[in-house]
């Protein structure tokens, strides 16, 4: 029953159980979680960076010994809070689409990096502004585990649209200062990062008559992508988006 709810908290099985088993006999060696979980030494070292980034884990001992140690319980609630946190900035976006639902004329669901290659091959053919809001720093890396060179990817759409003059404005994260420095020396372009409370997995991206809303995963599976062609949800959300880049910070 533990596991479960750990599970519908975002941890995967494997997380649980070491976390789980670190809760039941203290700040342990790998050797001993991967005994007491029955997970391989391997898979608990996943496992344990992985608790780690959630706050969950955290190091101890010293240069001869080190050990790992379990985060309270209590702790788990901050898991909860920035779920919430992520729900309430994607409900303004969620209401848009609702409230025009009954106007949209093409509604399709995506999977893969492909699509969104493809997205901005096609925002290239529009050449109108593109908005970008709330680009995960993760997603770059991403693509490699995926077959696709994240980089070259976003240098070959970037020489396209500097080609053409096309603008492009782009909100990240807040752990993504480097790359939003670098986006600022680029022509026909500007970014902006927003607090950390506000980061999300989500991205929104508009041009021309479509609305794309891309859910992104830190685990690595591909991004799933909601496409809406509507004039009205466009115009609608533009407004969103101005309004939030008024709220972002240059790094």
């Amino acid at each position: 029953m533990e596991e479960e709810i750990l599970n519908d908290l975002g941890l995967t099985k494997n997380e649980s159980k070491v976390y789980i088993s670190l809760l039941k006999i203290g700040s342990s060696t790998v050797t001993n979680i991967a005994n007491e979980s029955n997970i391989h030494r391997v898979n608990v070292y996943d496992s344990i960076k992985k608790l780690q980034e959630k706050n969950l884990v955290t190091k101890t001992g010293d240069k001869d010994k080190t050990t790992y140690q379990a985060a309270p319980p209590s702790f788990l609630t901050t898991i909860l809070k920035e779920k919430e946190i992520r729900l309430r900035q994607i409900i303004p976006m969620l209401e848009l689409c609702h409230q025009f639902s009954r106007k949209v004329v093409n509604v399709q669901v995506y999977e893969g990096y492909d699509f969104i290659r493809n997205m901005f091959i096609r925002f290239m053919e529009k050449n109108e502004p593109i908005l970008d809001l709330g680009i995960p720093k993760f997603v770059l890396d991403n693509m490699g585990a995926h077959g696709m060179d994240g980089k070259y990817f976003q240098n070959e759409i970037h020489t396209l649209r500097a080609k053409q003059k096309q603008w492009m404005y782009h909100i990240y994260s807040s752990d993504a200062q480097e790359r939003i420095k670098f986006l600022n020396t680029l022509p026909f372009t500007k970014a902006k990062c927003l607090p950390k409370e506000f980061d999300q997995n989500v991205t929104t991206t508009i041009c021309g008559d479509e609305f794309n809303i891309q859910i992104y995963s830190e685990e690595g599976a591909k991004p799933i992508v909601i496409s809406i062609r509507s004039k009205d949800v466009v115009d609608a959300f533009q407004k969103y988006f101005w309004l939030i880049w008024e709220k972002g910070v240059y790094p």
